[in-house]
């Protein structure tokens, strides 16, 4: 059931990236409405990424990383991301167990702008999948260190325009939600606040 799951989110991923690829050859599409927020057909975003999840015992922990998002506009409210990220937590608790979460996500994004203020706030739902390692999961006999799962992530977040082609993503903020293996049968919520950098092409 996973590795079909797996296979499926994999098979979605590789036609939206090559569709994003496809479509950011294409002329850039200016807004005549908004023409201080003139961007082109393809945003790349790299952010800095800090994630809060939580052990089995309610104790809380910290992961650090990164991710980069690839946003295709079909007009100045809507588009479509592909967010590809990496965290990591030397140790989760008292045990010395760590955890590396690498996480693919896809979906809708909505876009409100704010031309006079070179500000834009957006809103996105994302899914896909995220495979867990260097830690260590439940399993049928035993525990192994990787395992991989559903994941959906739920947010939004702020960008200020800098220049033409560069912007800065002040705050994003999302619901990470992953269902990886453990003792308690239950799925994982962590709370992922990232900034960085957006470059218009």
């Amino acid at each position: 059931m996973r590795k079909s799951m797996f296979r499926t989110v994999l098979l979605v991923g590789a036609c939206l990236a090559s569709s994003v690829i496809v479509l950011a050859q294409t002329t850039p599409r200016a807004d005549p409405q908004h023409a201080d927020l003139k961007f082109g057909a393809l945003d790349v975003a790299i952010v800095y990424n800090s994630v809060v999840g939580q052990t089995e015992m309610q104790s809380r922990f910290w992961m650090y990383g990164g991710s980069v998002q690839f946003h295709d506009r079909f007009s100045r409210n809507y588009g479509v991301v592909a967010d590809f990220s990496m965290a990591k937590a030397s140790y989760m608790s008292t045990s010395g167990v760590g955890l590396t979460l690498q996480t693919f996500t896809f979906g809708p994004r909505y876009t409100y702008p704010l031309p006079k203020r070179k500000t834009e706030i957006y809103v996105q739902g994302l899914a896909g999948y995220v495979r867990g390692l260097s830690s260590v999961f439940p399993g049928f006999v035993g525990s192994t260190a990787t395992a991989g799962s559903f994941a959906a992530n739920v947010g939004g977040g702020v960008n200020v325009q800098l220049a033409k082609s560069l912007s800065l993503r002040a705050v994003e903020a999302s619901w990470l939600r992953t269902d990886l293996p453990s003792n308690d049968g239950g799925g994982q919520n962590n709370l992922r606040l990232g900034s960085g950098l957006v470059f218009h092409f």
